[in-house]
């Protein structure tokens, strides 16, 4: 299985951070000034052209993704011919190594309908920056690099290492590559860095983790949420749990944090004055105001026993009963009925916050619509950055396509076989296909697809499209701050920590409002300034 976080690609970032600045210090830009695109202009984005070829049930936007009812039968042909001639390698974090072709009959058939063989250099994500600095180092990047916005010294690596592809995306030019043109603006603006497109985005959806509850638990119960207020949602959480029957209400904090904070309207992470300042979430009154109700409900009782320690299986309490909200992103929602299908009457409803003193619905957090993307070996000619990009683009044929449903489910027969018009992946699927990490090398757009559960699709997509037309959007989108890469992860754990300690009782307010000092005074206002300096 391959797995990419944005922790385990960090773990031992200090080091990473290290490293790569050494490499960096001896390195001759390659790629063009850093704070230009070619000619010292700014690049436009990437031109939005849809693909027609497949119509949804549920229409997309940008941050909401197209929605199917059943999976599209007579997958169309998005690419005509095989994109490449040469071998292309790719780097990326992949805990689990496949088996390679021959063995892999998915890989060897994908190398087959690209025209050449993709040969996949994965590294376990605890020692990926240690390897990506030995590689720019000894001048051994591959063709395809996997890359994370939290990449230490990320402003000055993309020059000096990786192809400045504005001449070939920017603007009309990517419509040379109809499938890359289908990819949302949103993920775009995260590899436009500087005026410079770096990369080619895997998108992901916008809309920031609701919380689901438990609505077979609440039905028995005679308990239903009625969320006008903060006051509603902590007596639904008062309503739930009950000691004696091991049921509490929240299984975890960090998993209620953010819900609670947009209840109160504090920002998301960070908020830009007029001036174009930028100040952190939590120097904010109405993050006080919502730390002030997690108090409140640790007070009431209504969190799982092990919800500060650290050790609770937020998924496993939620499905054995012992919880009965808990925190997931949209497209998990699917996920819940697929892993919990033993448990009879099993159901879920999502939860929106409610703004805190009543009025409708709180505005939601948007994320930053990307999960990684892939970049481009500086080392490429022209005519080989044309090859990489088509490669990419076969890559990112949407949903519904013969491309995308043998990227994600291999050949009919040997890897995945129709059960009522579904796609379903054999053993043998499950072992090769699922294994092979192709999405990393370049992303394809997301769609809400509920194998047997239409109804859910259609409810996922509609409150999906509600919370991105009236979230709040994330203002360091396409910003990148050396000090947050090496700094920001320890100075934001001093205040979460305070945080959980002034939730149990344990600390007061004040210790909080410390912490917050501590943290300005120890890189968070440089961490400001900079994202202030790369949006002026």
């Amino acid at each position: 299985m391959s797995t990419l976080t944005r922790r385990n690609l960090l773990i031992g970032a200090g080091l990473g951070a290290a490293s790569i600045a050494a490499v960096l210090t001896g390195c001759a830009p390659q790629g063009g000034p850093a704070g230009a695109g070619a000619g010292g202009k700014a690049a436009a984005l990437p031109t939005y052209r849809a693909f027609t070829g497949v119509k949804p049930d549920l229409p997309g936007a940008d941050g909401v993704p197209e929605a199917f009812y059943r999976y599209p039968s007579n997958p169309v042909a998005a690419i005509s011919g095989k994109p490449a001639t040469s071998p292309v390698s790719f780097m990326c974090a992949l805990d689990n190594l496949p088996q390679k072709p021959p063995g892999n009959t998915f890989w060897a058939g994908l190398n087959d309908r690209l025209g050449a063989d993709l040969d996949i250099n994965g590294v376990p994500g605890a020692d990926y920056q240690a390897r990506l600095s030995t590689a720019i180092a000894g001048g051994q990047l591959p063709d395809l690099v996997q890359l994370n916005l939290d990449v230490p010294q990320l402003n000055q690596l993309l020059p000096r290492r990786f192809a400045n592809l504005n001449e070939y995306l920017g603007g009309d030019a990517v419509l040379e590559y109809p499938m890359l043109a289908n990819l949302p603006t949103s993920a775009w603006k995260n590899v436009m860095i500087n005026g410079s497109i770096w990369g080619v985005p895997y998108p992901s959806v916008r809309a920031s983790s609701p919380l689901f509850y438990r609505s077979d638990i609440t039905d028995s119960l005679g308990v239903k949420p009625d969320l006008q207020d903060a006051q509603s949602f902590l007596d639904f959480c008062k309503e739930v749990t009950d000691k004696s029957a091991s049921r509490w209400a929240i299984a975890s904090w960090p998993t209620i944090t953010d819900w609670v904070m947009e209840m109160f309207g504090a920002p998301n992470q960070w908020k830009v004055d007029d001036s174009g300042a930028f100040t952190r979430m939590w120097e904010s009154e109405s993050f006080l105001r919502g730390v002030e109700f997690l108090v409140r409900m640790h007070e009431a009782g209504v969190f799982h026993p092990d919800a500060f320690s650290g050790q609770s299986n937020n998924l496993q309490n939620f499905s054995a009963g012992h919880t009965v909200i808990n925190s997931s992103g949209f497209m998990w929602w699917p996920n819940f009925y697929r892993d919990n299908a033993s448990i009879a009457g099993f159901r879920v409803e999502p939860l929106l916050a409610p703004r805190h003193d009543g009025g409708g619905l709180a505005a939601k957090w948007l994320l930053n619509g990307l999960y990684t993307f892939a970049a481009i070996n500086a080392d490429a000619k022209p005519d080989r950055i044309k090859e990489l990009l088509r490669v990419q683009d076969y890559l990112a044929a949407p949903f519904g396509t013969a491309e995308h449903l043998y990227r994600t489910y291999g050949a009919e027969g040997t890897h995945f076989t129709w059960a009522d018009g579904e796609p379903v992946l054999t053993e043998t699927g499950v072992a090769d296909v699922s294994a092979v990490p192709v999405r990393f090398a370049s992303g394809f757009p997301t769609a809400i697809y509920t194998p047997g559960a239409p109804e859910i699709t259609k409810q996922n997509w509609e409150l999906q499209k509600k919370v991105v037309e009236g979230g709040v959007e994330l203002p360091t989108v396409g910003l990148i701050s050396d000090s947050q890469t090496s700094l920001g992860t320890s100075l934001d754990r001093d205040v979460r920590d305070a945080i959980s300690e002034v939730v149990q009782g344990r600390r007061k307010m004040g210790d909080l409002e410390a912490a917050v000092k501590r943290w300005r005074s120890g890189g968070g206002d440089r961490i400001a300034d900079e994202y202030a300096a790369a949006r002026a």
